[in-house]
């Protein structure tokens, strides 16, 4: 077990470094981009204290502003569930999308085909799938 904890600390010098994500400001269409992966750099993009919410189940996030609603921050995606007439949320704010590795306990890259599928469900204002927030 010590083994495994020396290897998770070796992979971790590289906390903070640069991933690819899709950055999604209100108004406009999701841009894919390299992101610092620290948390001053993620709170300065989202405006404030950030917020994780699953997106695939798995290891998708979408990351936000814990309190964009209340800072005033423009509405950006509003949030259906699959089949259903009114949003169960509304995305105050930029947000990022990402990927997490748990087992690192970082961000890591995208793939072209997330990458692809989340542009395509972020480019309109009116999100519906069948995952929750």
């Amino acid at each position: 077990m010590e083994k495994n904890k020396d290897i998770k600390e070796m992979l971790r010098v590289n906390k903070g470094r640069r991933v690819r994500a899709l950055v999604v400001r209100p108004g406009c269409l999701p841009e894919e981009r390299w992101v610092n992966t620290d948390g001053d750099t993620l709170r300065g993009i989202v405006g404030g204290p950030i917020e994780h919410a699953p997106l695939d189940g798995k290891y998708l996030v979408l990351v936000c502003c814990e309190v964009g609603k209340v800072l005033g921050y423009p509405p950006n995606r509003a949030l259906f569930h699959e089949g259903a007439e009114r949003p169960y949320d509304i995305i105050a704010g930029t947000f990022l999308v990402m990927k997490e590795d748990l087992w690192l306990e970082d961000y890591v890259d995208l793939t072209d085909g997330e990458v692809d599928e989340y542009k395509k469900i972020f480019e309109d204002p009116v999100c519906r799938w069948g995952y929750r927030l």
